[in-house]
């Protein structure tokens, strides 16, 4: 199951953690992929250490 998740910030970041722990894949969806990136620690330079989660520019 995939689950989609608006918005990066302090109050979400654990909550995407547990998911990732309890084995979701989880598509992240915020306004910049760095923010999103720094939140949950990931570098955006090099591929994802997490395989389960992705994350995608809003714009508009």
């Amino acid at each position: 199951m995939t689950m989609h998740w608006l918005g990066v910030g302090l109050s979400s970041v654990l909550g995407l953690r547990r998911l990732v722990a309890a084995g979701y894949l989880v598509r992240v969806w915020n306004r910049t992929v760095d923010k999103a990136a720094y939140m949950l620690g990931e570098d955006t330079q090099s591929p994802p250490s997490r395989p389960s989660i992705s994350m995608n520019c809003v714009r508009h």
